[in-house]
């Protein structure tokens, strides 16, 4: 999307066995708010290895995001030591294919390119979560509804591939740019993207998830709930837009607030398993700084956490 306008152990075993072969009926509400803290944490972008590490212990996250192509300043994303380590860091590791960005010039998550992107990171930990891609209706996508077949296509291949490929792994289904287009892609995809474990969503705000009004939370929530009620969700990018009224350290304590308070309208819904605040990105000239808070906002974030 342009940024600019823009879970205690048992209970992970429960929600892993329920989602083990797809989105099935989950736990009853109140079992799952009982069993389960959500799991949370963050997505990597630009930083060192070092500062990834002090900014997962600052906030306590038990949640690492990383995108297959890029993200540590001072190592290679593809030498195997260090995609081991990154998925020794955190409890939970969500893989994002850079293959299907609609960011850049193509949505589409060809299955090849999503096995080979993906293999390195299943040698080093088998039990991952896949994101197939990302924002598939932003940039990238001509407007039309022939084009969303075609990626309907391709994401209901990748899927099957990746669980030819990848068993003990769980997948995600990509977040949307929200924006007028979203209910046109569940329309046409929505059946496919309920394959997944997980359906991926993305929310952006101007200073708060409390409203009463705002450019995502309160749109993408109810279409998420009409069209996947019924299953899990992971919220795999959020943030906070504003940096004239809102320091780090705010968006930091917001973002517990929403991920692990109930602070937002409407509530964060219960089904919602994972979330990952984006970014960590500490380098000069980088994508995004806006949305970096590393540091204090970590900071905030464990003291406003449970």
């Amino acid at each position: 999307m342009d940024k600019h306008i823009s879970r205690r152990t048992f209970g992970k075993l429960a929600l892993g066995t329920a989602a083990a072969t797809g989105l099935t009926p989950f736990l009853a509400h109140p079992t799952f708010a009982a069993l389960s803290n959500r799991a949370h944490g963050v997505i990597l972008t630009s930083a060192t290895f070092a500062q990834l590490q002090n900014c997962i212990s600052r906030g306590g996250y038990n949640t690492l995001k990383v995108v297959t192509g890029w993200g540590l300043q001072d190592r290679s994303m593809t030498d195997p030591t260090t995609i081991a380590q990154l998925c020794a860091m955190t409890p939970n590791t969500i893989v994002r294919t850079a293959v299907g960005d609609g960011c850049g010039t193509d949505s589409n998550p060809y299955p090849d390119q999503v096995v080979a992107q993906i293999r390195p990171w299943y040698q080093a930990k088998q039990n991952i979560l896949i994101e197939l891609g990302n924002e598939p209706n932003n940039k990238a996508w001509n407007g039309s509804a022939d084009s969303i077949w075609v990626w309907r296509y391709y994401l209901d291949q990748a899927i099957s591939a990746c669980r030819a490929n990848f068993p003990n792994a769980m997948i995600i289904s990509p977040g949307l740019a929200t924006g007028s287009s979203v209910n046109q892609w569940f329309q046409i995809s929505s059946d496919v993207m309920r394959k997944a474990n997980y359906v991926g969503f993305h929310a952006y705000e101007f200073y708060d998830f409390t409203g009463p009004a705002g450019p995502d939370w309160q749109i993408i929530v109810p279409l998420m709930q009409q069209y996947f009620g019924d299953v899990y969700w992971a919220l795999t990018e959020f943030g906070i837009n504003d940096t004239s009224q809102t320091s780090q350290a705010t968006k930091g304590y917001r973002y517990a607030g929403l991920v692990q308070q109930g602070e937002s309208n409407p509530q964060m819904p219960w089904n919602v398993a994972y979330a990952t605040y984006y970014h960590l990105m500490t380098a000069p000239g980088g994508p995004d700084p806006a949305y970096n808070i590393y540091g204090a906002g970590d900071d905030a974030y464990r003291n406003h956490s449970y």
